[in-house]
């Protein structure tokens, strides 16, 4: 497209954008007036916009504007979206390799543990999407995972709003034995919380800034396991995670 069809306040707008995001600690209103060659009001105008719409921040004494946090956040939604992606291709390979399994992608959202993806051998090769499914903080292999691998504020977090007492004491002894787990589970890189009759297995997926961010797990009954389909299970989980993670090209 020639660059006199293109609409001259977007492109301005993406100008100041990517002037801000190249600057190391923001711009001053009369520095994005110079860099876009318009006239300070004019400069103020669409700053303030898009501050108002949260894709520039405005901070004080001095002002500066900064990148806001609804450019991150669709940064972060399209980074979901490549990685829910990759892990339902993932998550069909297992659920071929493996038919008697459950296999589940789970998130942190809104507080809850919840179930994004699953396949379950009632629909084989079938990737669900469950709308209100939720794990179990204490009790479940993704519970665990994420409790492992929280930051210390973010489990703080979580037990505030789900008590050990309340959601986890009937499972565990005390909370110094599910801590102790939750060691194991770091120093293994999986959790396998015992069950009867059941396997269950769940692995962690960090981003490029090694934060968690999702958990991949695998349950089947135990009669379907035995000791070295064990490890060959928690293998091809790990791979899983890898590759869902991996850059793509």
């Amino acid at each position: 497209m020639p660059k006199n069809d293109l609409v001259q306040s977007v492109t301005r707008a993406l100008d100041l954008l990517e002037m801000v995001g190249r600057s190391e600690n923001g711009l001053t209103l009369q520095e994005i007036a110079r860099g876009l060659g318009v006239q300070p009001p004019t400069a103020h105008n669409m700053a303030r916009t898009l501050v108002a719409r949260g894709y520039l921040q405005k901070s004080r004494q001095p002002i500066r504007y900064q990148l806001g946090s609804a450019l991150f956040g669709l940064v972060d939604r399209q980074a979901q979206r490549d990685i829910r992606a990759r892990a339902g291709a993932e998550m069909q390979k297992l659920a071929a390799d493996f038919p008697a399994a459950t296999i589940t992608l789970v998130e942190a959202r809104s507080g809850d543990l919840q179930v994004m993806l699953r396949i379950s051998p009632e629909m084989p090769g079938i990737i669900q999407h469950p709308p209100s499914q939720t794990m179990n903080g204490y009790i479940s292999a993704a519970g665990l995972v994420f409790q492992a691998y929280w930051t210390a504020s973010e489990r703080a977090d979580f037990r505030r709003r789900c008590p050990f007492e309340e959601f986890g004491a009937n499972a565990w002894n005390n909370i110094e034995q599910f801590d102790a787990e939750l060691s194991r589970t770091r120093a293994n890189g999986f959790a396998t919380p015992a069950t009867n009759n059941f396997f269950r297995v769940s692995v962690p997926i960090f981003n490029h800034s090694n934060a968690l961010i999702a958990a991949i797990g695998i349950s089947m009954p135990g009669d379907n396991v035995a000791k070295i389909d064990e490890e060959i299970i928690i293998n091809r989980l790990k791979t899983a995670s890898r590759v869902i993670t991996a850059t793509e090209g």
